[in-house]
């Protein structure tokens, strides 16, 4: 008896070559690319603190454009010009880096109620409210916090009788 032979294995005319194993990890492209953007990113922010002051100026001054597009009627010619006086102030302020960070705290939550995008015109309150913002950010205006008033002197008691 003979032995059963297996078939032989015809040759496949679009067979895939034997794939290699690749070693893991990232690809040049990928380390190339994050790198730029790190760079980028480190740029920006160099950017951004040595331009810090001129940004607020800028957003301030955005501001004061909406503030005095919404100004109420009643708002008079000296109470604007108070105002562009303490926002020029205010602004060279900031340029110079003399600027209290408590005042343009308050600064800042006043322009918040006055650029409101609910609230319809800037009353004169609140402009001058604004203003005062503005002059103390400025240094035109004392302080926002009140030194406290002497207390009264102590009266001396009167003589009691014997």
């Amino acid at each position: 008896m003979s032995e059963p032979t297996s078939p032989a294995v015809a040759p496949q005319p679009f067979a895939s070559a034997p794939i290699e194993p690749r070693a893991g990890g990232c690809g040049k492209p990928v380390f190339v690319g994050c790198g730029v953007v790190l760079v980028v990113l480190g740029i920006a922010g160099v950017l951004f603190v040595v331009k810090a002051k001129d940004l607020l100026v800028w957003s301030l001054d955005k501001a004061k454009g909406g503030i005095t597009a919404k100004l109420a009627p009643d708002v008079t010619a000296a109470d604007r010009e108070r105002f562009e006086t303490a926002f020029a102030a205010a602004a060279s302020n900031i340029k110079a880096g003399k600027m209290d960070p408590a005042a343009l705290q308050r600064l800042q939550r006043r322009l918040m109620q006055a650029v409101d995008p609910q609230g319809g015109q800037v009353s004169r309150e609140e402009f001058l409210a604004l203003t005062g913002a503005f002059e103390e950010l400025g240094g035109l205006a004392p302080t926002g916090v009140p030194e406290p008033a002497a207390p009264p002197p102590l009266a001396e008691p009167a003589p009691q009788p014997p």
